[in-house]
């Protein structure tokens, strides 16, 4: 930005953040807690409704991607109930046709009354 002194040469800062410490200390019994927490983890592994519904959560923030999503679930959705319909058509015609040889071809009945 214009207006503002570049961070590489201001001196005093460097200064100031080379003096900096930290003397915060770790919660009681913190390491244990983390390697409980993994144990848990591998003991417990995530559901993937659990982690479905985080993926979710996260696109939603964003319409965009949200919505191409959407219409790539969409469209396989409807691609593969389309595919699944048109088996069952080829079934149930397969199944008529059957039906009609068998009510008009005397063989197809005598090997039936058999």
């Amino acid at each position: 930005m214009r207006g503002q002194p570049e961070i590489e040469n201001d001196e005093q800062l460097r200064k100031v953040l080379q003096s900096w410490e930290v003397d915060a200390s770790l919660p009681p019994r913190f390491k244990e807690e983390v390697w409980r927490r993994i144990g848990q983890r591998e003991r417990n592994p995530a559901r993937i409704w659990d982690t479905v519904s985080r993926w979710i959560e996260r696109v939603s923030q964003r319409p965009a991607l949200a919505g191409a999503y959407v219409a790539v679930a969409l469209a396989i959705g409807t691609w593969a109930g389309l595919s699944r319909a048109e088996g069952y058509r080829v079934n149930a015609e397969r199944s008529w046709q059957s039906a009609y040889v068998r009510s008009v071809s005397p063989i197809a009945q005598a090997a039936l009354k058999r």
